[in-house]
């Protein structure tokens, strides 16, 4: 029993469907053998001990936390194409994709593009199901094109030709610097606040969303209150940030995270989130205001001189009151 695996160049969508069915069955396959020999180890471990012992608890662990960092990103870029429709995806479809400097760009897309293949699959199955043609139902017809033109879409961005073209434009993202209720630039002031041995991490987590590789990028999901708010991360240093369009990210706040269950982080995070809301239409109109769009490069000129120091950098006189 082993599993089919495709060039994804190559194959064909009937193929892609028909491996789907197949792998699906060797699964369960293998599911019931690793029942029966979880039995067979069940039974001998009362009268004899182990002689191989299980991999230790840090390494599951780790590839453990791996696997769920990889998960919450495909969750992220498949809510981008979510919003993607037939009338919009040839332009919305390249930012609603990872750079190709990420890391790990072509498992990224090869996982999207099973997504799409996936739907399809579902789509056929209904249809079957109830009797009916992809011609008899029209809303289901334009679903099922829009699978189809995102697996073309993604397709094409998987090929060399394309990589090279990419590589011509290097086109960077903007950060929109989100103000405290009070008009300072919370960023700003939190950085001031952090210490230095930290910067280079947040330096990482802020050139990500420049660049568009957004390093252990998160949607937050369970608190209606979050909905929409995202996060990059790396060991202990979170910076939380909302789309505004295709290629400008407001950045709310940077801090380091001292626990998965803090209850004061998660209320600091919401209320942050809200002054952001409270602003938000005023950043998304002034997209296109040259002497805002300016400002907001000053600022971020400033955010990268502070977190390129060893050191502190020195406090900035304040613009407004507190936050």
């Amino acid at each position: 029993m082993e599993y089919i695996v495709l060039n994804p160049d190559e194959a064909t969508e009937e193929q892609f469907i028909s491996t789907i069915d197949a792998n699906n069955r060797t699964a369960r396959l293998m599911r019931s053998e690793i029942d029966k020999l979880r039995r067979v180890a069940a039974s001998a471990k009362k009268t004899k001990k182990p002689i191989i012992e299980e991999e230790p608890a840090e390494q599951k662990e780790v590839i453990q936390q791996v696997d769920e960092d990889f998960e919450h990103e495909i969750e992220y870029y498949l809510s981008l194409i979510k919003e993607i429709t037939l009338e919009n995806i040839d332009e919305e479809i390249t930012s609603a994709l990872p750079s190709r400097k990420h890391y790990q760009y072509t498992r990224i897309l090869n996982r999207l593009k099973l997504e799409s293949i996936r739907n399809l699959k579902e789509i056929k199955d209904l249809l079957q199901e109830e009797g009916v043609s992809l011609e008899d139902l029209p809303d289901f017809q334009a679903e099922y094109s829009l699978e189809l033109k995102k697996i073309a879409l993604i397709s094409k961005a998987l090929e060399p030709k394309q990589a090279e073209e990419e590589q011509a434009e290097a086109k960077q993202n903007n950060l929109i610097f989100v103000p405290t209720t009070g008009g300072d630039i919370r960023i700003l002031d939190e950085i001031d606040a952090i210490p230095a041995e930290y910067y280079d991490r947040f330096n990482g987590l802020f050139q990500s969303i420049k660049d568009g590789t957004f390093k252990n990028v998160q949607r937050f999901s369970g608190n209606s209150d979050l909905a929409g708010l995202c996060e990059v991360k790396d060991f202990k240093v979170r910076v939380i940030f909302v789309r505004l369009n295709h290629d400008s990210y407001a950045v709310i706040s940077a801090f380091i995270k001292k626990s998965d269950n803090d209850k004061a982080y998660r209320t600091s995070t919401i209320k942050k989130y809200y002054d952001y809301q409270n602003v938000e239409s005023s950043l998304v109109s002034n997209l296109e205001n040259e002497e805002f769009m300016q400002l907001q490069r000053d600022y971020e000129q400033e955010l990268f001189r502070k977190l390129s120091t060893s050191e502190k950098a020195p406090v900035l006189q304040k613009k407004g009151g507190e936050a």
